[in-house]
């Protein structure tokens, strides 16, 4: 990016009947939505405007300016009638322009008339949202002294992993949703270490279910994830004579709401020369209990590195 540029988050999703149906557009493949992208660049690209197609539903719009536009996330209006929630301010007009010519491109594109036949949503539409600059960002090592790497099915995830010096790792069947390969992040972060000091793994499946609203799909993603990843990672790092892991989200997201809350989150620490709590369970209600409370998330990193808890 240069300076001045701006990338918008642009999701594919469903609309219906005015209404934000999903915002995952059926969590389309990402073969079928590199399609659509592909054609929304071939006929709506230019010099001010060009998309990038990524994971999944994620794509992204880069564009001249452009900063200022105020957007909605589209987990955000789940249910809501679009038309009160489109792009706003200075330049929106040009935003909300794409979005509209999007709905005809898309319309009878062959990728949604086979998902039509197959009982799947179509992707109606593109979503700006979530825009903003390159970021300047000292580096994991300038910070902290430490080579590190990054696991995640998530662009965005990557992308700060990147702007950080951090290596970016690929895992094969790591898709960003449900069916995402555990036991192959693991595998890969347990490797990873044996060169590098620090791995940041990343699993997107418990968001997706809260954004879903399905309070089951969040509760397996959860154990999925505990067993396949976060059991296999104790195991492997118990070998070693010295290590840590934390564990955490990044944010709450709601079963009930389905979109992000701003409510307090929990974390986990343990490993070498960090000693044990009163508390048996990690979860917000057993993490309300403690008096170790970090305002400042980011400061959080340090104390782990430095394990003064």
């Amino acid at each position: 990016m240069k300076q001045g540029q701006v990338v918008f988050r642009c999701n594919l999703v469903t609309v219906q009947q005015g209404k934000m149906h999903d915002y995952s557009a059926g969590h389309i493949s990402s073969e079928e939505a590199k399609a659509l992208i592909d054609t929304l660049q071939r006929e709506l690209g230019s010099e001010r405007f060009h998309f990038y197609a990524g994971v999944q539903y994620r794509h992204l719009l880069l564009t001249e300016g452009y900063r200022q536009v105020k957007c909605i996330p589209p987990h955000d209006i789940a249910g809501k009638e679009i038309s009160a929630h489109l792009p706003e301010g200075d330049g929106a007009a040009d935003l909300r322009m794409l979005m509209e010519r999007s709905v005809e491109l898309l319309k009878n594109h062959p990728v949604n008339e086979k998902r039509v036949k197959a009982g799947k949503v179509p992707a109606t539409q593109i979503w700006f949202w979530g825009q903003g600059t390159r970021p300047e960002i000292p580096s994991f090592e300038k910070q902290h002294g430490l080579s590190g790497s990054v696991i995640s099915a998530v662009d965005l995830v990557r992308g700060v992993g990147s702007s950080v010096g951090l290596e970016v790792l690929q895992v094969a069947g790591a898709t960003g949703y449900f069916d995402t390969n555990y036991r192959g992040k693991a595998e890969a972060a347990l490797h990873a270490l044996a060169k590098k000091d620090f791995v940041f793994v990343h699993v997107e499946a418990t968001d997706e279910a809260g954004h879903m609203g399905d309070v089951n799909l969040k509760i397996k993603a959860i154990e999925d994830f505990d067993r396949l990843l976060v059991g296999a990672l104790l195991e492997g790092l118990g070998r070693l004579k010295d290590y840590a892991i934390l564990l955490l989200p990044d944010h709450t997201t709601s079963t009930a709401s389905r979109t992000h809350t701003h409510d307090p989150v929990p974390f986990a620490v343990c490993g070498t020369g960090i000693a044990p709590d009163r508390f048996s369970a990690y979860n917000e209600t057993e993490a309300a209990k403690s008096d170790l409370w970090i305002e400042e998330g980011f400061t959080l990193m340090k104390r782990f590195l430095k394990r003064s808890f």
